[in-house]
Order: structure tokens, then C-alpha cells, then sequence
């Protein structure tokens, strides 16, 4: 009976009937609710399947960048939106319950956690960044090699981020073996795949995701576990007694003991601490390499505040407005997280988007996902004076348009906004702010060597370059004219590449844009003309400085100081000219300037002729107080050339080669001036009787001599012997055969090798110690306060208040000194070797600088060792010696300094221990010589 009035066909019609009611009504309640709510938004056709014009037009939604919308979101309805269910079980497996993956209480809790550790007082403290960008450094050759500097970016800032969580690095910059960056870099990413795919995640491969997780918690564990280990009272109390205080992760564990709620943490803060700090540094200087203007106006900025050298405090960067203008603009326009999502956690509204105009609100249902963009945000050109002259368009990077707008509230939101803001901003501004500054004090020019197919952003978790970031730096030069000449010649290599190609890039007068140089052609023949230039000037040093050193002998000092100036003159003026004429002159031509070297041979003879004319005019009692003054002004030139060329070159390119032909005109006067030093007369005149110090055998004791004897001291060969020599190089052979010399020349030539282990200082540092330690400006600054103690106060002083009435007492009084050096200079190597601490690596370079008077000592001895009119063939061999053991010791230190790094480890400090031993050895034979009565 029934089966004749409910047929299959007739059920199938009641069914559709019953839902078609039940949708009509679910429709109807929607209606009413988002009419009582406010209002409905704009409805969107689409032509394409699947909605894909429409996912395309909606990127350019007022709605997802309206200010109003993302404030309400983020802030005046904040408790109506949150992460969701939905994500916090997406994102489970790989962040857990930690801060970013979480809503409500269990978020509050994990603000409430992590906040305390992102105190002012902790982004203050700048100390641990120093080791790490001094690390990063060292991966930069600043000679214009191109390099990605996006990836070595991400490497330094996970090193820095795991030692700021768990007290240690992770090592991962330049060890691709690293198989925590690998794992954590391989979860990010087929995280975000699983993320994206929704439903459909358990389709995305993930046997690498399940592999990588099992290694960060592998190698997260053990640190969570030595932390659980020290219970409150004993991290309390380390707070109070330690500088340093205690690490991220004990901070942590004094709040909760629950390892898997610490785990979640460390997770969160390294994504947020190593990607999005990483990204926004990558696009800075992808920026400031496509900006040649601004790179040099930040560069001027930090230079002329605290210079090349010297690291900054928090202070010094809040003191810089343009470089937080650089680094706000970037920001900008590369928010870290560019786009994000909230879901509505019940039923709720947003105030734009509704009524025919769009200003109307909208109703939003509970569950509705709601997407927003800080980067569609910043780049919505309603938001912005129209374009103009003045004003660039906003897609373009000008941090210059800082300096007179300023944002309105929740325009600009790079760091998010309301409760969720985030809470390592100032940590993250002041990560960026200080490795800028580091490098930038390093590197006087950066070159893009990237093209416009490589313009392309990624956007996966963070925003990040699409094809890393290929820059080349440039090393700033240390004299007056260094940085200018480079400028002038790429200048001229950029005319010619221009006239080349039959265009045009300003002339010398006027300038050119420094973006219009940004080319790899003009860069690579900069890189050519500069780096031959450097080799060629070097060598009539050489070839030519002991000859020059026989003709001072021969002439006088006043001759070879001349020549000098000439050949510096017309080097100088060389360059200039085929600059100047390089519309008519092949740029390379340059080159030919090494030549006037060739006339008075060249810095290092200049250097040795002032330290001859000293020495010629002092007496042996005061000899060692001058020269030590003199070897302190290298020091100063150092710090002061850089900030005056600089200066210099904001007024024209041409005035510092104006500055330095002026100086030299200067010089010529007086020279001219000045009495001829080798006629001048000393009470303490050599004769051929006069005793000299010698290595020889102590009658009381047993030691055997340094040298074998020798038949007749230099002082005993008549002067006819000189006069019948034919060549300099018979004197100069002379000159080395001298007894009691040849410990001074050995003393020349090896002591630069064992210095050069300086060099190596930071590295080993950085790869070796797990702790925190000083900025490289102090332990540079430890090193030079040494030096200038000794140089300019404590060696003169002591040969002024001790009364040196013969010969024989300034020989005793040198070699008591410089024995005395190489005693300091082997226990600074040794501490060095052994340095466990901070301080204590700061105070082992105090300590070597105090060996300074190595060099002063060793010149005073000698020369009293000699006759007057030898002081000049000795200083030019002396400057040969101590080139030569500078090139020798570049190779031998860093082959010791790779042999004492170990399998997974960082330095050993082996070079400094075998600098420790050179200096015992000439301590040993230092011990041996005496001074003959």
C-alpha cells in the first residue's frame, strides 16, 4: 500500500524537497544574522575554474589592506578572531602548543613565558651578535667576488639565535653539513606544503618532514634536559652574580618544567629569530646594492658617528636616522610575514568592506576564515601623497621619504599590531640595525650582481628572496686617498663602458648615479684595475729600497726623501690625469703609475729614511724614546684618514688629491728646510774605536755565543773598504756580516711572522668560544691602548727619567727592553692560546700590544751597532725584512691555524701557542747577547 504512494522516484523528490527547505532556511538565518551584523561585502564573478581569476583579483582587494579591517582584527576585536582549531592541529607536529600556534589562554600563558627575556635591558646588551657577525665577515673577501649574501645571512642568524635560546651555536654558516639547518630548513618547508594543501596534506611527501623533526628534537633535547637540570634558585642566583646571566632556555625553565611546553618555545622563537631577521636583511641589501646614493649616505652616517671601527651601542643605532629609515623602508616594503590568516572565533563583523561604496561593515560568521596583507597594506598607494618629483612611487625604495611622512596608526604594521604584536621587535631592529652597521663600516662599496630575472620574491613561512641575493663588497681603504682613487677610477671605467656602448653617464664635474655603475662589466674592470694597481705598487719597494738605502748613505737623506716625494707626486698626478682624460686615454693605462715608484722607491723608503734621520740626529741615550714616537703615528694616521677622506669626499672627489698634492708641496718645503741629518754631530759619534755591543760569551758562565767571532767589528774596516766597493750590494753585504747585527736582522725578520697570528684573533674567537665576549672593538681598542701606552708614554718616559750617560748604557738600556718585549709579547701569545673568557682574550691582546716596543728597541740597538752613514742602507734593508716576513707569515699562520681546528670543532689557537714559542726562542738568544766592555 505505501510502496504505491512512495515510489524511488517520489522519495528522491521528498529529499530534495526536505533539503532545498532546510538550505533555504539555513540561507534565510545567514541572511538575518549578517544583516544584523552589519552588512554583506562586495559578491566577486569569476570565469575560470576553480575561482582562479578570482583568487588572482582578490590579491588586489581594499578589503584585505583596508587599516580599519586589520586594526579590528588585530586589535579593537581581537578576541573575535584567532588562529583556530584547525591551525593549531595543521601546524602541531611542528610548533606545537608555543606562541605561534595557539589562541586564548594557552597563548596568553605563552606570552606571558617568553616575555620577560625581551626586556629592554636584555636588547641592549649587543655583545651577542659581535662573535657572529665577526664570523660572518670573514666569509666576505672585499675584493668585489660575488657571493649570495642571503645565504650566509641565514646561516649567521640561526648561529645567533641558538646561542641566544640554548647558550650555544649551531655552527651552521659556511657548514653545509650542518644537519640541524638542513632539517629545520626542510620541516619549514614541507610545512608550509601540508599547510597549503589543506585536506589534502597527507597527499604531500613527507618522509623528509618526519625525518627532520626526529633531528631537531634530537638535538634540542639535550639542552632542554641540562636546563631542567639547575633548578630556579641556581638560575637566580647566576643572574645576580654573572654579567652575562643566564641563557633564553634556563630563563624558561625556571617558569615550567614541562620539556615538551619548552620544546614548543624553542621552536616558535628560532622560526621567528632566524627567518624573518635572515629575509629582512636579505632585501636591505639587495636594496642598498641596486642604491649606490643610499649605501654611501648610511655609510657616511655611521662613519661620521662613531667611524670605521669602533662597534655601536643601542644608543649609537637609535642615533642614526637613516639607517632606521633604511631598514623601516625596507620593511616596508618586504613585511617579514607578508600575508596571514585569522579565523572568526564566533560570529562577528568588520567595519569595511559592506554597502555599495565598501565603507559599510560586513558580518562575518563564526568559522569564517579571514585573510589579510601587511605587504598589500604598505604598497596601497591611497595611503600615500600622489606621486611627484618629490615624491617617488611607493613601490619604489627611498628611505629618504621618512624623513617627512610619517605613517598613520595601522598603515604600517611589519611587526603586526595589537596583543599578538610581535615581542621580539625591538630584538629583531636591533639584530638588523648592528650587523648592518658592521659590515657596512667594513665595506666602503657593494655591487649588485643580481639582474632583473632575479628581482622575484618567495613567500613560504617568510618572505624571502626568490633567488638569494649576489652582491659583491669592497674592503674601505684606510688613507686618505685610497677610497677616492677607487671612486675616481670606477668613475672613469663607467665613462668608458658608456661611450662604448654609445651612451652616456655624466661627466666628472657633474657625476654619475651610482646605480648607473652597478654593472658587471664596470665592476669587473674595476676589480682589475684595482687589484693589479695594488701588486704592481708594491713591487719597486722591493726591488729598489736597499739600493735607495746605499744612495742615502752615499748622498745624504735629503736626496732620497726628494726622490720619494717626486715619485709619490707624479704617481698621484698620473692617476689623476688618466682619470680625467679617460674620454681619450684607455683607463689601464693607470697602471703606468707604478713606475714613478721606481723614483725614490716608494713608501716603505720614506718610512725608512724618517726612522735614518732619527736616528742620525738623537743620540743612542735618546734614540729609543723618538723612535717609539714614531712608530705611534701609523697608529694614529689609521684612525683619523678614514673620517677625513670621507668628509673630504662629500664636498667634491677631487679635493683629497688636492689635500694630499698640497701635503706634498708641504713636504718639499721641508725637506728643502731642514739640515742634511747625516753631517749633523752627536756627542755620541761612532769612531773606529768605539765599543759596540756584540753577542759574545758571558765570563761567568758557560752559555755559548749567539755568533761565531768574527775577525774585525764593521767599526774596524777603514773607510777605503767602503770607498773601493763598486756595488751596493757589496755594502749591503757589509752591512750583514756586522757582529751582533745579525741578531737584530733575524729579530726584523721573524717577529712580523709570529704578529701576523693577530689576524686571526676574532676567527678563533668566533669559531671556538661558546660564550659571550666583547665586540671586536674592544678587543681591537685592548690592543691599541697596549701599543700607544708603550709607544707614546711609557718607553719615552722611562728613557727620559733614566739618565743614559754612555754608549754602553743605551745598549743595555735597549736590550733590556726589548728582552723585555719579547717576554711580554710570548705570555700575550700564550694567554692568547688559552684564553677561556671574554676579558681574559681582551686583556691577552692588552698584553701583546704592550710588545709594541719590540720594534723601537731593535732599531736603537742596531744602530748604535753601526756608523752614522749606515743608518740608511740598514732602515731600507730592515723594511725588506720585516715585507718579507709579512708575506712568509700570512701562510704559515694560516696553515698552523687550519691545523689546530679539529673535526666539529672550531680553533685550537695553535698559531698563537707557536707565536708564543717564536718569541721564547728570541727571548732565548735575546738572553745570550751582553754588552762588550
Amino acid at each position: 500500500m505505501i510502496s504505491d504512494f512512495f515510489t524511488p522516484g517520489s522519495a528522491l523528490c521528498v529529499f530534495v524537497a526536505t533539503w532545498l527547505t532546510y538550505y533555504a532556511v539555513l540561507c534565510f538565518q545567514e541572511h538575518r544574522l549578517i544583516k544584523r551584523l552589519g552588512g554583506y561585502s562586495p559578491t566577486i564573478s569569476g570565469w575560470l575554474p576553480f575561482g582562479i581569476d578570482i583568487v588572482v583579483r582578490s590579491m588586489h582587494m581594499s578589503s584585505k589592506s583596508d587599516p580599519e579591517n586589520i586594526k579590528a582584527i588585530l586589535a579593537t576585536q581581537f578576541s573575535d578572531y584567532g588562529k583556530g582549531e584547525n591551525f593549531t592541529r595543521d601546524w602541531q607536529d611542528f610548533l606545537g602548543h608555543g606562541i605561534f600556534a595557539t589562541d586564548g589562554e594557552e597563548w596568553a600563558r605563552s606570552r606571558q613565558l617568553l616575555r620577560p627575556y625581551f626586556a629592554q635591558t636584555r636588547v641592549r646588551d649587543l655583545d651577542l651578535f659581535e662573535k657572529h657577525v665577526q664570523h660572518l665577515l670573514s666569509f666576505i673577501d672585499g675584493q668585489g667576488k660575488e657571493i649570495d649574501v642571503s645565504e650566509l645571512f641565514y646561516g649567521y642568524t640561526l648561529d645567533a639565535a641558538t646561542e641566544f635560546l640554548l647558550g650555544r651555536s649551531v655552527g651552521s654558516l659556511g657548514n653545509a653539513d650542518s644537519q640541524f639547518a638542513q632539517a629545520f630548513g626542510d620541516v619549514q618547508r614541507i610545512q608550509n606544503a601540508r599547510a597549503r594543501a589543506g585536506p589534502f596534506q597527507h597527499l604531500v611527501p613527507s618522509k623528509k618532514f618526519w625525518k627532520g623533526l626526529k633531528v631537531m628534537d634530537s638535538f634540542i633535547e639535550p639542552f632542554v634536559q641540562d636546563a631542567l637540570n639547575h633548578s630556579p634558585e641556581e638560575v637566580g642566583e647566576k643572574e645576580s652574580k654573572s654579567k652575562s646571566g643566564s641563557t633564553w632556555l634556563q630563563s624558561v625553565a625556571t617558569f615550567t618544567r614541562d620539556r615538551r611546553v619548552i620544546r614548543d618555545q624553542i621552536v616558535n622563537i628560532l622560526l621567528a629569530g632566524r627567518d624573518t631577521t635572515a629575509g629582512t636583511l636579505s632585501f636591505l641589501f639587495k636594496e642598498l646594492s641596486a642604491h649606490a646614493d643610499a649605501y654611501g649616505k648610511l655609510r657616511q652616517e655611521i662613519v661620521g658617528k662613531i667611524g670605521s671601527q669602533q662597534a655601536p651601542t643601542y644608543e649609537d643605532l637609535k642615533n642614526m636616522p637613516y639607517l632606521q629609515h633604511c631598514i623601516s623602508e625596507t620593511l616596508r616594503l618586504y613585511p617579514a610575514v607578508p600575508f596571514n590568516m585569522r579565523l572568526a572565533l564566533k560570529d562577528t563583523t568588520l567595519p569595511r568592506g559592506g554597502g555599495p561604496d565598501g565603507l559599510s561593515p560586513i558580518g562575518i560568521k563564526k568559522d569564517t576564515p579571514i585573510g589579510y596583507s601587511a605587504r598589500l597594506l604598505h604598497l596601497n598607494a591611497a595611503m600615500y601623497p600622489a606621486e611627484s618629483p618629490s615624491w617617488p612611487a611607493v613601490s619604489a625604495f627611498s628611505p629618504e621619504r621618512w624623513e617627512t611622512w610619517t605613517p598613520k596608526p595601522w598603515q604600517y604594521i611589519p611587526f603586526n599590531g595589537g596583543p599578538r604584536i610581535c615581542i621580539g621587535q625591538q630584538f629583531a631592529l636591533a639584530e638588523i640595525g648592528y650587523t648592518a652597521v658592521r659590515m657596512i663600516q667594513r665595506f666602503d662599496r657593494l655591487e649588485k650582481y643580481w639582474g632583473i630575472e632575479d628581482d622575484l620574491v618567495k613567500s613560504e613561512i617568510v618572505l624571502s628572496p626568490a633567488h638569494g641575493v649576489q652582491v659583491g663588497f669592497f674592503r674601505a681603504a684606510e688613507h686618505i686617498v685610497e677610497v677616492p682613487t677607487i671612486r675616481l677610477l670606477e668613475l672613469a671605467a663607467c665613462h668608458q663602458y658608456y661611450a662604448h656602448i654609445g651612451g652616456a653617464a655624466g661627466d666628472h664635474q657633474s657625476g654619475v648615479h651610482g646605480r648607473l655603475c652597478n654593472l658587471p662589466a664596470v665592476q669587473n674592470e674595476l676589480s682589475t684595475l684595482t687589484g693589479w694597481k695594488v701588486g704592481l705598487d708594491a713591487v719597486p719597494a722591493l726591488l729598489l729600497a736597499i739600493y735607495y738605502g746605499s744612495l742615502a748613505g752615499k748622498y745624504g737623506r735629503k736626496p732620497v726623501l726628494l726622490l720619494f716625494s717626486t715619485g709619490l707626486l707624479l704617481n698621484l698626478a698620473w692617476v689623476v690625469l688618466i682619470c680625467w682624460l679617460d674620454d681619450r686615454l684607455p683607463i689601464r693605462l693607470v697602471w703606468l703609475s707604478s713606475m714613478f715608484i721606481l723614483i725614490g722607491g716608494g713608501q716603505r723608503v720614506g718610512k725608512a729614511m724618517l726612522f735614518t734621520i732619527v736616528s742620525d740626529a738623537v743620540d743612542a741615550s735618546d734614540r729609543t724614546r723618538y723612535l717609539s714616537l714614531l712608530s705611534a703615528i701609523p697608529h694614529i694616521t689609521t684612525l683619523i684618514s678614514p673620517p677625513l677622506s670621507a668628509a673630504f669626499m662629500r664636498i667634491s672627489i677631487w679635493l683629497p688629491f688636492e689635500a694630499a698634492i698640497g701635503a706634498l708641496a708641504v713636504t718639499y718645503i721641508l725637506i728643502l728646510a731642514m739640515p742634511e741629518s747625516s753631517k749633523l754631530k752627536r756627542s755620541d759619534e761612532p769612531t773606529s774605536t768605539t765599543p759596540v755591543a756584540r753577542p759574545t760569551e758571558h765570563p761567568d758562565d758557560d752559555r755559548r755565543p749567539l755568533l761565531p767571532p768574527e775577525p774585525a767589528l764593521m767599526a774596524d774596516i777603514p773607510p777605503s773598504a767602503f770607498q773601493k766597493t763598486s756595488h751596493w750590494y757589496s755594502e749591503i753585504r757589509h752591512l750583514l756580516r756586522t757582529p751582533g747585527l745579525s741578531f737584530n736582522f733575524t729579530i726584523f725578520f721573524i717577529a712580523p711572522i709570529a704578529l701576523v697570528a693577530r689576524a686571526f684573533v676574532y676567527q678563533h674567537a668566533s669559531e671556538s668560544f661558546g660564550w659571550e665576549m666583547s665586540t671586536t672593538t674592544w678587543l681591537r681598542v685592548s690592543q691599541a691602548v697596549g701599543a700607544s701606552l708603550v709607544t707614546l708614554f711609557a718607553l719615552p718616559l722611562l728613557n727620559t727619567f733614566i739618565h743614559l750617560e754612555s754608549l754602553r748604557q743605551a745598549q743595555k738600556f735597549d736590550l733590556a727592553i726589548l728582552r723585555g718585549s719579547l717576554l711580554i709579547a710570548s705570555v700575550g701569545f700564550a694567554i692568547l692560546w688559552q684564553a677561556k673568557a671574554n676579558w681574559v682574550l681582551a686583556f691577552a691582546l692588552f698584553v701583546c700590544g704592550l710588545s709594541e716596543a719590540i720594534q723601537p728597541a731593535n732599531q736603537g740597538l742596531a744602530t748604535s751597532l753601526i756608523p752614522r752613514e749606515l743608518n740608511a742602507r740598514l732602515f731600507t734593508t730592515v723594511a725588506v725584512l720585516e715585507t718579507v716576513g709579512k708575506l712568509a707569515g700570512g701562510p704559515i699562520q694560516s696553515t698552523l691555524f687550519s691545523i689546530g681546528r679539529g673535526e666539529g670543532r672550531g680553533s685550537s689557537g695553535v698559531n698563537f701557542l707557536a707565536s708564543s714559542g717564536i718569541f721564547l726562542g728570541l727571548l732565548v738568544v735575546a738572553l745570550l747577547v751582553r754588552v762588550k766592555r
